[in-house]
């Protein structure tokens, strides 16, 4: 099994690129659980953010259970460390945890390099606050030594760009 994050600042074509990833390999795709839970609210709390990891575990743990060769994640505790960090200053124990014991193969980090959509759960519309975040995300990666691939191009080109060093992991694991 291959498990392939997908991370980036709002409005940045992740979850665009998981059902394109899914329908090339065939996969199993991990929703971002904070969609779900914050459909129904108009804001939300620091403690909101526990309740978003918790149900974020449970979905990635059914999807490591399911039977398909490549799983991807369209968000990651990463996302969530980072985003509790910009909006509170501080960071629950429970995400600190689950970030450095869950493990990705790879994860896909794309730039936000195409305009911004209306979302009400989205509150970073600049591309300034959009690429800070990025950069935040990279550190984090790096911080924790995970493999991580910049995906520049836009349209079919982020897919092509996205399979090509997925097909490139593959290859390298089927050498060993």
């Amino acid at each position: 099994m291959i498990k392939v994050a997908i991370i980036g600042p709002e409005s940045s074509g992740k979850t665009t690129l998981a059902g394109m990833l899914k329908a090339h390999y065939d996969g199993f795709i991990v929703n971002e659980f904070a969609r779900e839970y914050l459909n129904d609210k108009s804001s939300y709390e620091e403690e909101d953010l526990l309740e978003i990891a918790k149900g974020q575990a449970n979905l990635e743990d059914e999807g490591i259970s399911s039977d398909k060769n490549i799983i991807l994640f369209d968000t990651n505790f990463v996302v969530l460390k980072v985003w509790s960090d910009l909006k509170y200053n501080c960071c629950h124990s429970f995400i600190l945890d689950e970030l450095q014991n869950r493990n990705y193969d790879l994860t896909l980090l794309l730039l936000p390099n195409i305009p911004w959509q209306y979302d009400p759960m989205r509150e970073s519309p600049s591309i300034e606050d959009r690429m800070n975040i990025l950069q935040e995300y990279k550190k984090q990666l790096e911080l924790l030594n995970h493999h991580y691939q910049v995906i520049r191009n836009i349209g079919y080109g982020r897919t092509q760009e996205s399979i090509y060093h997925i097909d490139q992991l593959i290859a390298s694991q089927n050498r060993l």
